[in-house]
């Protein structure tokens, strides 16, 4: 099964406009979704640092999200990426976007505040809005079985 790494941006924004509850509604229905595409995933709360989790209260909205964090995370990891934000981060998008390449990542983003043009720059297989969670994971699995990371 091919591995998908979901990682919600777990900043203070996050915490704004409801975005904790569609959050947490997320992360419900991700791992069964992505079972449904041939897709193991595994969750991860993104702040100073990347961090696997499992429980909602690991995923509480505190402080900041650091770029550099996501980085590493990005550098290392293997399989497929799906990352959760508002896209409300301070980093670089250029040293972003340069760990994101040849990596399958979509970016789903939400909330009334939401920044489309930081994910934009970073997704290599999509920006997607919440509502289109189905075909995010879909596009992911897509790229993981054809060995591509960029659409």
């Amino acid at each position: 099964m091919a591995q998908l790494s979901v990682v919600l941006d777990c900043s203070a924004s996050m915490g704004a406009w409801g975005k904790y509850d569609i959050s947490k509604l997320c992360l419900r229905r991700v791992i069964p979704i992505a079972r449904k595409f041939g897709m193991e995933a595994a969750l991860f709360a993104w702040r100073t640092d990347v961090v696997p989790a499992q429980k909602l209260s690991e995923f509480l909205p505190d402080g900041t999200s650091e770029g550099a964090a996501l980085v590493a995370f990005l550098e290392e990891s293997e399989g497929a990426v799906l990352l959760l934000s508002d896209g409300l981060w301070q980093d670089d998008a250029q040293v972003l976007r340069h760990a994101a390449e040849g990596r399958a990542l979509a970016v789903v983003t939400y909330g009334a505040d939401r920044n489309l043009s930081r994910p934009e720059e970073l997704a290599t297989c999509g920006c997607w809005p919440v509502e289109d969670l189905v075909a995010a994971v879909q596009r992911l699995a897509g790229a993981t079985a054809d060995g591509e990371a960029a659409s």
